[in-house]
């Protein structure tokens, strides 16, 4: 089954320098979606799910599959990052700061420095 819904464009930078950190995201500030590499790290995974993601520089890659990641906070709290995309081939993990936003939680950036709040229980990350 093929799912067509609208593209998503996504704006980042891969230094092959550095292999891929399986438990490392790094923050999207675009609107985008949650982008993971690793199969291993999905609680769930809708198998039948198909999209593609197209790069900056118009490049596509395939999305093999959508589900939930558990990504453990700075308190070793369990978080939940649902609808997040499997891309095998990607060499960098991906949280979108807009579907952090669109799900409620706040963030602020200063002095190159991010930190996200749940409105309940404070700062998370």
């Amino acid at each position: 089954m093929e799912n067509k819904e609208d593209e998503t464009l996504l704006m980042m930078v891969h230094d092959n320098k550095n292999k891929l950190e399986v438990d490392i995201w790094y923050l999207d500030i675009g609107y985008s979606n949650h982008i993971y590499g690793s199969k291993s790290f999905f609680s769930y995974l809708n198998e039948d799910y198909r999209t593609t993601v197209s790069f900056g520089d118009h490049s596509k890659i395939n999305v093999m599959r959508k589900g939930d990641v558990q990504i453990k906070n700075n308190s070793d709290s369990i978080e939940i990052m649902s609808n997040v995309f499997y891309v095998p081939d990607l060499k960098s993990n991906l949280l979108s700061l807009g579907k952090l936003q669109e799900k409620g939680y706040g963030d602020t950036i200063k002095n190159g420095i991010c930190e996200i709040y749940d409105s309940k229980r404070g700062l998370i990350a």
